[in-house]
């Protein structure tokens, strides 16, 4: 995204505009969520309405770094997981999840709405894929 600075007043000015109810429309950088929100992609991200459920995908900030991962599992902490990458993020606490994302619009034009019940299934779908598939290492 930047630099550090730069992050951290991106992650406050997103953290400030969500707490007062606004949806706020970033671009995404990194290709950790694959296919689904690719590098250069519109989100727009909502206030939480509840606690996160397991296959939404949220915004989070740790460090003042931004993270836009699905939620595979949540206890006392939340877990997070990019759908591309091969292990969880470390557990967040609930106050570091920002928002939901309520829509995603790629490069392309391609608009894509998470706020629907099918998109809720495919979410769940996808966590509990990125939990239980297996993991292959190349032959050498």
């Amino acid at each position: 995204m930047g630099t550090a600075n730069q992050e951290a007043g991106i992650t406050g000015l997103i953290r400030e505009a969500l707490a007062h109810g606004r949806s706020i429309k970033i671009k995404a950088r990194g290709g950790s969520m694959g296919r689904l929100i690719p590098d250069g992609s519109v989100v727009e991200i909502i206030p939480s309405a509840h606690a996160p459920r397991i296959g939404e995908v949220v915004a989070a900030a740790r460090d003042e770094h931004l993270f836009i991962h699905r939620v595979v599992a949540t206890d006392q902490q939340i877990h997070l997981k990019g759908d591309r990458r091969p292990k969880k993020d470390s557990p967040f606490e609930l106050s570091d999840i920002l928002g939901t994302v309520k829509q995603i619009t790629t490069p392309r034009g391609w608009t894509m709405r998470l706020d629907t019940a099918s998109a809720a299934v495919i979410g769940n779908l996808l966590a509990w894929w990125s939990k239980t598939r297996p993991r292959f290492r190349p032959l050498r």
